[in-house]
C-alpha cells in the first residue's frame, strides 16, 4: 500500500474514533483491529472498550482481543478470550459463536465470521483451549465446496485457518 493511502487511511479511521458522535461500539471496536493490525494502538480507545466488554457483541469481543494482542494488553485481551469462551456455543464436539449483536441486520451479525475471529483470538491467546479443535470443526462443517457463505466470512477463516497452521506448525512436516 503506498504511504500517502495508509495515511488517509489512518486519518480516516482515527477520525472516526475521534467522533463524539460515533457511539456504535462493535464499529470501534473493528476499527482499532484494523489500526493495531497495522501497527497503530490506540490505547485509550482500546481500554475504553474492554472496559465496556459487557455491552460488546461476540465479534467486538474477538477482534478487540486481537487488537489488544497486538498492542501487548494480554491482560486486557485474555478477559476478552475468557468471555468468548463462556459464550461458544458448543454441540456435538462442536463449538461455535452465535454472534449476538445489539442491533439487527449488523455487518457483525454473521456466525462464521465471528467464530473465525473467535478462533483466531482463543489461537493467539489461549491456544490449548479445547474450544479451539471444536470451533475449527465446526467451521468446517460450514463450508460450502471451495468457500463458506460470503466473501468476506470466507477471507476470515481462510486468514484464521492460515494463523493456525502458523502457529501451530503444521507448516513444518515431520
Amino acid at each position: 500500500v503506498p504511504q500517502e493511502t495508509w495515511d488517509k487511511l489512518v486519518a480516516f479511521l482515527e477520525g472516526s474514533l475521534d467522533d463524539l458522535n460515533n457511539t456504535d461500539l462493535e464499529g470501534r471496536a473493528y476499527q482499532v483491529f484494523a489500526l493495531a493490525e497495522g501497527g497503530v494502538f490506540r490505547s485509550t480507545d482500546m481500554a475504553n472498550l474492554a472496559r465496556d466488554k459487557d455491552n460488546l457483541g461476540d465479534y467486538a469481543k474477538a477482534v478487540l482481543a486481537l487488537a489488544l494482542h497486538r498492542a501487548g494488553r494480554d491482560s486486557m485481551a485474555r478477559d476478552l478470550v475468557a468471555s468468548l469462551a463462556s459464550s461458544a456455543v458448543r454441540l456435538n464436539g462442536r463449538a461455535h459463536w452465535a454472534s449476538n449483536t445489539l442491533r439487527y441486520g449488523n455487518w457483525t451479525s454473521n456466525p462464521i465470521e465471528t467464530t473465525a475471529y473467535a478462533l483466531r483470538a482463543l489461537i493467539e491467546l489461549d491456544g490449548q483451549n479445547p474450544l479451539v479443535r471444536d470451533a475449527m470443526s465446526w467451521l468446517l462443517s460450514r463450508r460450502r465446496g471451495n468457500r463458506w457463505t460470503t466473501t468476506k466470512d470466507t477471507a476470515a477463516v481462510v486468514m484464521t485457518f492460515s494463523h493456525y497452521v502458523k502457529v501451530t506448525g503444521e507448516l513444518n512436516p515431520d
